[in-house]
């Protein structure tokens, strides 16, 4: 069994699977992000998953891939 002050090696293993994820600084308060369609910045609600290792955020709901989402410098 585990003692404190002991280590313990975990592997966690499943299937990796694709996402769709924006910049975690392209999402503004209320889980909204703008996508650019073409011609027109559009302010888009979205669902938020969880956070990337890289700074960037899963979005499950509100986005496709491909979407061109805009972010501010």
């Amino acid at each position: 069994g585990l003692v404190p002050g002991g280590s313990a090696t975990v592997v966690i293993t499943g299937v990796p699977r694709r996402v769709v994820a924006v910049p975690g600084d392209a999402v503004r308060p209320g889980g909204v992000v703008t996508v650019w369609t073409g011609s027109a910045a559009v302010a888009t609600p979205v669902r938020l998953g969880g956070e990337l290792p890289d700074g960037r955020v899963e979005v499950t709901e509100g986005l496709a891939p491909g979407d061109q989402v805009v972010r501010a410098r």
